[in-house]
């Protein structure tokens, strides 16, 4: 009678086991209650094995539930979610460091504090700044420039210009050029015959619009590489002095490096690279000025070794792209016990490909695929003998 009642307590424990899969502590709670109570039964062994997954296991579980209440949203674009994401992440990370989705949980966590960074005011920072920097007189649309034989370019406002005839024949241009920022003015002629190029509008003044279009569009998405591109539009401007070019990249990347996630080291480089040139204080403006001159030319291989800033962005987006596609949730649907078949649903579980957590000790666990489920009928991918043990949950991937 003895006999027959343990074997029944079994039946009984074992049956009961599916039911518990998606409840780590219960699970564990079970799984040990039943070696100790049967420890010469063949299965307290391996029950005892699979035990020490049981960490991982709510760790999963803890996973699952923290990424179904963002509903797959993983991306932030205020200040408040990122900070609220970014407690939870530390919670999570004090807990489950180790578990299956510690090295994800480390990148995502790293990308909410640029986040919480970047909106440490409510709003992304450097907004009000950068305006008022590209309002300033050398970027407004009545700015314009000629460029003479030689290279020299001079910079005037159009209300500056006067035009020289003699028999109704332009001959030269009159105006007052800007030698600083101040703005300070020094007059000047040229002969038609001696400009290269303009009266233009200077180069800078088409960067200018379109950033601060930006700027007034920008709503929060696309925080990530917002800066980085406006510099990489500066770099790019067709024209545009290479010493001003150095001074908006000097402002952007030095925002840039705050809230461009898992770019801050290269960009405090580069930005580092164009503050030791104390470019402030360089009159670039001045055509007449050799100290500028100078600059222009360390500027010019300083932008070079850059590189494409464009392609720094693309690579920025694309990274985000790839760690957001690789995040996985996993819920647990059954038991591997192999009676009477390999595995037991407590309910009838979704359809697609089953995993089983295990790793080797001092390892970290990762996933191993078992085989699939369609229509609540297992069926196994590999004929050799398993490394996991039986008591392991089952999971299936489910959506963010």
């Amino acid at each position: 009678q003895d006999a027959a009642g343990k074997r029944q307590a079994v039946r009984e424990v074992l049956a009961r086991l599916p039911s518990l899969a998606d409840n780590p502590d219960e699970l564990i709670k079970t799984l040990e209650a039943f070696v100790q109570n049967y420890p010469e039964h063949p299965l307290a062994p391996e029950f005892t094995k699979a035990v020490s997954m049981g960490p991982h296991w709510r760790a999963v579980q803890a996973w699952r539930l923290l990424v179904g209440a963002w509903q797959g949203q993983l991306r932030v674009t205020e200040g408040q979610a990122a900070l609220a994401r970014q407690m939870q992440m530390e919670d999570y990370m004090k807990q489950y460091a180790g578990g299956p989705a510690g090295r994800f949980a480390k990148d995502y966590r790293a990308y909410l504090a640029s986040a919480s960074a970047a909106f440490a005011d409510g709003r992304l920072i450097g907004l009000a700044k950068v305006k008022e920097v590209l309002n300033h007189v050398v970027f407004t649309p009545a700015l314009r420039m000629i460029r003479v034989q030689g290279g020299r370019t001079y910079y005037f406002l159009q209300k500056d210009l006067k035009e020289g005839r003699i028999n109704d024949r332009v001959v030269n241009y009159v105006f007052r050029y800007m030698t600083s920022t101040a703005p300070a003015f020094e007059d000047m002629t040229v002969a038609t015959m001696m400009i290269e190029e303009g009266p233009v509008p200077a180069p800078q003044t088409i960067f200018a619009a379109a950033a601060l279009a930006r700027l007034d569009q920008f709503r929060g998405p696309g925080w990530e590489t917002f800066y980085l591109e406006l510099a990489a539009t500066a770099q790019e401007q067709k024209g545009m002095d290479p010493v001003l070019v150095g001074q908006v990249l000097q402002l952007l990347l030095g925002f840039a490096a705050n809230t461009t996630p898992g770019a801050t080291d290269a960009i405090k480089h580069w930005e580092n690279q164009i503050v030791s040139e104390n470019l402030d204080f360089v009159a670039w403006l001045n055509p007449h000025n050799p100290g500028a001159e100078k600059a222009r030319a360390r500027m010019e291989q300083i932008l070079k070794s850059m590189g494409s800033l464009k392609s720094a962005a693309a690579d920025v987006r694309k990274s985000l792209d790839s760690m957001f596609a690789s995040v996985s949730a996993y819920a647990a649907v059954g038991i591997v016990l192999n009676s009477p078949g390999p595995i037991q649903f407590g309910q009838t579980p979704p359809d697609g490909k089953a995993y089983v957590l295990w790793g080797k000790p001092g390892e970290a666990p990762g996933f191993i695929e078992i085989g699939s489920v369609q229509g609540g009928k297992f069926t196994s991918a590999r004929d050799s003998v398993a490394p996991y043990p039986k008591g392991s949950p089952v999971f299936i991937r489910v959506s963010k």
